[in-house]
């Protein structure tokens, strides 16, 4: 599996429902829909190449306030419990590490099918 990192040290926010239909990115014209199988592949590929994970949190990047949550730590799995579909916040992982440091990945898919992360 080809890891594709979305951002390093990055920090989800929260922004309006509003603001998330008229800011930069808008209304993307389809549903991006949290996908926990690919969060859960991306996890096993970095434990696979010796990543030292501390917790991973998966949400919707721009709303994250309110939906978010820790999927992995203590090397146990919590299944995604949050409100997993919008057009304009996109789901992404936050994958912390022991060393401090963390990495993004997106992690949705539309009609069955996985994207890579929109610009």
């Amino acid at each position: 599996m080809e890891l594709i990192i979305k951002d390093h040290n990055y920090v989800p926010g929260s922004i309006s429902f509003a603001s998330g239909f008229l800011g930069p990115q808008g209304d993307v014209g389809f549903f991006m829909e949290a996908d926990f199988n690919k969060a859960k592949e991306i996890i096993k590929a970095l434990i696979k190449n010796d990543r030292e994970i501390n917790r991973v949190e998966m949400g919707l990047d721009g709303d994250w306030g309110i939906n978010s949550m820790v999927i992995y730590e203590d090397q146990k799995y919590y299944e995604y419990d949050c409100y997993g579909t919008s057009m304009w916040a996109e789901p992404i992982i936050v994958v912390y590490f022991d060393s401090g440091f963390s990495e993004s990945y997106a992690v949705w898919k539309t009609k069955g099918k996985t994207q890579k992360a929109i610009s």
